[in-house]
């Protein structure tokens, strides 16, 4: 960002932000699902595994939109909406999720979505990763983790989530990489 001359080197930092726009609600499983499916046969058809990989930037500090994107979002049915009966709600998975939805899989030869969030170039190893397997792939991956951070598993319902490798020890790098400090004024 440009800086006044006269303030030039007196300033530890600056901050950007996005202005002048309208404000809007950010629907990031919808550019998550035209991520995947530009990519999905951009490769041909695989004889294994296929994952995808997609570089995120969101704040979302839970999985809410990807798991919405992948398995389809929550509607509420409502009953037992005559005179005088209980009023009763059941949430119910929409059937458009990538992934699509319990009987009625779909982008099968997807076998997982590599989710990379807020890759930070000065440490890589903090990037929120995730790995979301597809509950009934053509080609499923083989159990033993290959990638860092949790994997994500479709247990009928919900998701399970449970770490993968951490990615220090994946990359090769020590436990006080990166080494100095990141603001050389500080």
């Amino acid at each position: 960002m440009p800086i006044r001359k006269d303030k030039r080197g007196k300033v530890k930092r600056s901050i950007g932000i996005y202005a002048h726009s309208e404000a809007e609600f950010i629907d990031d499983g919808a550019k998550l699902v035209a991520a995947l499916k530009s990519k999905a046969s951009r490769y041909g058809d695989f004889d294994a595994p296929f994952v995808i990989a997609v570089g995120t930037n969101s704040f979302d500090e839970d999985d809410e939109d990807v798991f919405n994107a992948l398995y389809g979002s929550v509607s509420w049915v409502l009953g037992g909406l005559g005179s005088g009966e209980e009023t009763t709600t059941r949430g119910v998975r929409n059937p458009y999720g990538y992934f699509g939805s319990p009987g009625a899989w779909k982008n099968r030869r997807v076998s997982a979505v590599l989710i990379v969030d807020q890759l930070p170039l000065h440490d890589p190893t903090r990037a929120a990763v995730a790995l979301w397997l597809h509950p009934a792939p053509l080609h499923p991956l083989p159990s033993n983790p290959m990638f860092p951070g949790v994997i994500q598993e479709w247990n009928g319902l919900n998701t399970d989530k449970r770490q993968a490798l951490e990615a220090r020890s994946l990359l090769g790098l020590a436990d006080d990489w990166p080494q100095g400090h990141r603001w050389q004024g500080d």
